[in-house]
């Protein structure tokens, strides 16, 4: 059966066994799936012949700068003999095998790795290892965060957060209400709106209230607890988490009166997620707000926030001053086109955030 009539079977099955679908559900059954899941089903291609792109589409300067600045972390934390790189929605591990590539040039720093992918999916971790078969025996994988072993290091991601099955709200009449899902025999796969649980009401107490009515938008309780799993692993380190979106305010902003959940295939977007279901990718912003809070309360001992320009600006300024009155090679120009576009303000370089929150390291 193809993944994504085997996406159809099941919807149906959970909507024929319990009724109304929550949308974090729906989005868990038909992205996250381990095997039939579009992020695992091979749907899911990330570059430019795919879906969508990512930095690490881009080039192996992104992975290289983030490595640089994971050093930096190793070195204030006094060089530990074992010091882990944990990742976590690597999709087909090309970022992984970029850091580990650009470690190797400080031996020390490369000699105490220990390099961890979380990863539920058979058929993504077959193909992580094999882009990370040079590497054959240094890699670990696990299948969730609590399965970890308590670590001192990084836990990095990048768009990981915004796949995080999310809730779609909507506020009228005076009130939130949650859109599931259900099945029409008529029409196929429609919404309907419903009371929210007293653990939603919860989440969705600290929204700002609407100006105006009908008002769509997102929340993410899965991050919270996302959040949780990981700090209770940490003994030491930084978590850091590269992804696009807002601040509480500008999130639920008058104008962004129909959310942000888009979905992706081929490049193209649109904001049905009912339509080809299995076949696109489907996503929403992240609240970096909720996220900061999250932390804070999972006992994370502080949190930052900066725009990619930035961070890979100051991360990467010694490769930058390297650079400074040489005539490159070609490899080196491209290299420099591709950190260009990385932190161009009009490209990714203001789209995207770096999310760090740590425990027993200074910020």
């Amino acid at each position: 059966m193809k993944p994504e009539k085997a996406v159809q079977s099941l919807l149906l099955a959970r909507w024929e066994e319990r009724g109304d679908i929550g949308f974090d559900e729906f989005l868990q059954l038909v992205l996250h799936h381990p095997e039939v899941g579009y992020y695992h089903s091979g749907h899911g291609a990330v570059g430019w012949k795919g879906d969508f792109f990512t930095s690490v589409s881009v080039g192996a300067i992104f992975g290289e700068i983030l490595c640089q600045h994971f050093q930096k972390i190793w070195v204030s934390l006094d060089c530990p003999p074992v010091f882990h790189l944990i990742e976590q929605g690597a999709n087909d591990g090309a970022l992984m095998a970029d850091v580990l590539s650009a470690a190797a040039s400080e031996p020390r720093f490369a000699e105490s790795l220990q390099p961890v992918i979380i990863e539920p999916s058979p058929s993504s971790q077959k193909r992580q290892k094999e882009r990370l078969s040079f590497f054959s025996g240094k890699v670990s994988w696990v299948e969730s965060p609590d399965a970890l072993e308590p670590f001192c290091g990084v836990h990095f991601s990048n768009e990981l957060v915004d796949a995080l099955p999310f809730v779609l709200l909507r506020f009228s009449g005076g009130r939130w209400q949650e859109r599931a899902v259900r099945w029409n025999a008529e029409k196929g796969w429609e919404f309907r709106l419903r009371p929210l649980s007293p653990e939603l009401e919860k989440e969705a107490s600290v929204l700002p209230v609407p100006a105006r009515e009908p008002y769509d938008t997102e929340i993410r309780p899965a991050a919270k607890h996302w959040l949780r799993e990981v700090a209770s692993r940490m003994k030491k380190g930084v978590l850091i988490a590269c992804d696009y979106g807002f601040l509480r305010e500008e999130y639920y902003s008058p104008e962004r009166h129909t959310g942000t959940l888009l979905c992706y295939q081929k490049h193209r977007r649109d904001e049905n997620p009912l339509e080809n279901i299995g076949e696109k990718d489907i996503s929403a912003h992240v609240d970096f707000s909720a996220l900061k809070e999250g932390a804070e309360s999972a006992g994370f001992a502080w949190t930052q926030l900066v725009d990619q320009h930035h961070f890979l600006v100051k991360a990467g300024a010694g490769w930058l001053r390297s650079l400074d009155g040489k005539k490159l090679s070609p490899s080196e120009q491209k290299k420099l086109r591709a950190f260009q576009m990385l932190v161009h303000p009009e490209s990714m370089g203001r789209k995207f955030r770096f999310f760090s929150a740590g425990k027993g390291v200074e910020a």
